[in-house]
């Protein structure tokens, strides 16, 4: 999994989706040419900008998949995903 949505990305950041594209708009994330619309960031971006491993990253992007909707993963629940990966 070398990349990520924003979606994902703002699962890690505790951002809205929105604000991630804002991010890649500027810059600021790194992304792989895009296929439709889909945005395909690399997780490495997001790791470096989040301080995060990228096993971390991968961590919490798994929980968030794992559940119904990403939206409800509280930041407490976000915050130990994090520390046990």
């Amino acid at each position: 999994m070398p990349f990520v949505s924003p979606e994902e990305a703002a699962w890690v950041f505790g951002a809205t989706p929105q604000t991630i594209r804002a991010w890649i708009a500027e810059g600021t994330l790194k992304t792989a040419p895009r296929v439709g619309r889909r945005h395909r960031i690399y997780i490495e971006s997001v790791a470096e900008k989040s301080g995060l491993s990228m096993e971390q990253v991968r961590g919490i992007v798994d929980a968030g998949r794992s559940q119904a909707s990403g939206r409800n993963m509280t930041n407490k629940y976000r915050a130990c995903v994090a520390v046990r990966v």
